[in-house]
């Protein structure tokens, strides 16, 4: 069906209801979703439309709805002509509320045909009767609808009693009127806010509030038809401050980047870091949910069924600027995924996702370390009270993916979402197979290349620098002398954040990725949020220069120093045992006397002979060798 949104040409696609239809416009990638009264039939539609057919009241559209019906015939081109026309309405002429007459009928018909707005039917509101009763009886309405407009319908509304002692005179002079009674204006307030709550809080709270209490999506969603059908990811600040693995000082939120199937409610993939959020994000989200999740699992030690894999037929994202870099795109046209970005601002077409970080939320806010949605909701210090570390809270969010995939909801009619899952494809009752299962990715390791950001370097002699760190390797030496040539050559790289010991390249000459280390192949292994932490460390501390191998020093020094304190405070604790054991009786410390004397006490006992008073020393000195040696 051809329509007409925002001024452009558009296919709809999908109707959930009436403020939910997908629209595809032409030359534009993804859905956009419109409210049924944003589409129109015809590509410049008139904007002076009277009234829209979702704030008329049930009264209002009977009346529109009558008239049309009574003039239908006009517009299929039956009835022609005034004479044909006025025998057409003879019947209604006398009516009070539908006001018809051969005039009458010709304007609306007209302004129905500009507007197609089916609020043209109803009466003109501007006409009033010219009694001279009814013209004063209408100075005061219009007072009264002055000081409505003026001081309800706004953003500070203020109190009856104040509108008709100190606002409503000044008006109804100006209108020369009499002021109308207290509870006269009482009545039209609560008329209007009966007649359209919706228009009266959206002039007093805004439109999003408005929206949120009269226009909440409800229904199914319009692409959730089956598993993996439609698939909604997301960031989220995880309301949990964490502690740092060696030290168990507190770190910071980590950052989880979580995906959905919106038709079962199982978890799709999931990606969890400290770093900021990135294209990165996303890509570590879809490879988890394209593969098998065994491997994941054993990883943490979690047993649970998890049977969810392959690639989703429409990916739904927010408008974050990762989420639209080439790498997503590229990936999800070579995939054939529909990659749809939702409107700005609506975060309620997201619900998915959105629904489930919440509950992720209630789920934590218990927690040591939890600090709460806001300020207001935060409870102690959560810096000092942390206790986990990011490997464990992941094991702990785990367990929570587990508990909601074997929860039963309502929505599912009482199935767990394992089970709705599972009946997509086999016959609860018999356990037969009903649809093919999807088949998992037949090359692991492309997949994960080719989900991985990439960065475009020139290729030196020294290899290839990212982030301060030098990669190098005999494949990269070979292509310089494949080329021979003194330029440097521009090179493609994928990085995984979750490991940047290594990179892949592609070969220009090959058209294939290449495996390449870094030049320290002694150093351990770290991800790309540990490599930033030591580069603000070093900055912190004066560092300017963050090449490679000066990170690496300083690294060696940091070990020198921890192992020579280490050695320090051992020597000292053995000092002040030997010290102390000197001053005991033998009958205090037979221990002592009886024991061989060990290495680290002759070496203390030969350092406290020369700093201590010699005649005390000297005795004590003497009378425990002669026992002991």
């Amino acid at each position: 069906m051809v329509v007409y949104a925002g001024g452009r040409r558009g296919f709809v696609t999908g109707v959930a209801n009436f403020d939910n239809i997908g629209v595809r416009h032409e030359n534009q990638d993804g859905i956009t979703i419109y409210k049924a009264s944003d589409l129109h039939q015809r590509p410049d539609p008139s904007p002076d439309r009277r009234f829209a057919i979702d704030v008329l009241t049930a009264e209002q559209l009977a009346i529109a709805t009558e008239t049309r019906d009574i003039l239908q015939p006009v517009l299929d081109g039956e009835v022609q002509g005034r004479k044909a026309l006025g025998e057409l309405i003879a019947p209604h002429r006398n009516r009070p509320d539908l006001r018809l007459s051969i005039a009458t009928a010709y304007r609306r018909i007209a302004a129905y045909k500009a507007t197609d707005d089916i609020s043209a039917f109803l009466p003109d509101r501007t006409w009033k009767p010219r009694a001279q009763s009814k013209v004063k009886q209408s100075a005061a309405e219009q007072a009264m609808e002055t000081a409505i407009q003026r001081h309800i319908l706004c953003k500070k509304p203020l109190k009856y009693q104040t509108i008709h002692k100190e606002m409503l005179p000044a008006i109804c002079r100006a209108l020369g009127c009499n002021v109308p009674p207290y509870w006269t204006l009482v009545r039209r307030i609560n008329e209007v806010k009966r007649r359209d709550p919706y228009a009266v809080e959206v002039a007093q709270k805004g439109r999003r509030v408005a929206d949120h209490h009269y226009r909440q999506n409800r229904g199914s969603h319009p692409l959730a038809t089956g598993p993996l059908s439609c698939v909604q990811a997301d960031y989220w600040d995880v309301h949990c401050i964490l502690v740092d693995d060696a030290t168990r000082e507190s770190v910071g939120r980590p950052v989880l980047c979580l995906a959905t199937c919106i038709a079962t409610g199982m978890p799709y993939g999931y990606y969890l870091s400290y770093e900021p959020p990135n294209a990165g994000f996303i890509g570590v989200t879809l490879y988890e949910g394209m593969i098998p999740k065994d491997q994941l699992l054993s990883r943490l030690g979690v047993e649970m069924q998890w049977p969810v894999w392959g690639p989703p037929r429409v990916l739904q994202l927010d408008n974050a600027k990762d989420f639209r870099g080439e790498m997503i795109s590229t990936f999800c046209k070579s995939w054939g995924i529909d990659l749809q970005h939702r409107p700005v601002r609506t975060p309620h077409f997201g619900g998915a996702i959105e629904n489930r970080f919440k509950q992720l939320a209630s789920k934590i806010d218990h927690l040591p370390g939890a600090t709460g949605s806001n300020h207001t909701t935060r409870r102690g210090n959560p810096s000092k009270e942390a206790i986990f570390t990011i490997d464990e809270f992941e094991l702990y969010l785990i367990n929570l993916l587990k508990e909601h995939i074997n929860t039963p909801s309502k929505r599912f009619g009482g199935m767990t979402p394992l089970q709705k899952w599972n009946s997509y494809f086999f016959d609860p009752a018999t356990g037969e197979q009903k649809k093919t299962i999807p088949m998992p990715p037949e090359d692991p390791q492309a997949l994960r290349i080719e989900l991985m950001p990439f960065f475009d370097r020139k290729l030196t002699q020294k290899g290839l620098l990212l982030d301060h760190i030098h990669y190098d390797s005999p494949q990269l030496t070979a292509i310089k002398k494949r080329y021979a040539t003194g330029e440097r050559i521009p090179m493609r790289m994928r990085r995984d954040p979750r490991d940047i010991s290594y990179i892949y390249v592609m070969d220009p000459f090959a058209k294939t990725y290449i495996q390449v280390h870094w030049v320290t192949p002694s150093r351990e292994p770290i991800n790309l949020w540990q490599h930033r932490r030591l580069l603000r460390i070093l900055r912190s501390h004066g560092d300017k220069s963050t090449e490679e191998n000066q990170i690496r020093a300083q690294e060696d020094r940091k070990h020198i120093a921890d192992k020579a304190k280490t050695k320090t405070k051992n020597m000292r604790r053995d000092k002040a045992k030997a010290l102390r054991g000197m001053k005991m009786s033998n009958a205090q410390n037979p221990k002592l006397l009886n024991d061989p004397v060990a290495a680290s006490v002759k070496a203390a006992l030969n350092a406290a002979k020369d700093t201590i008073d010699a005649a005390t020393a000297q005795e004590d000195y003497d009378d425990i060798f002669k026992f002991k040696l």
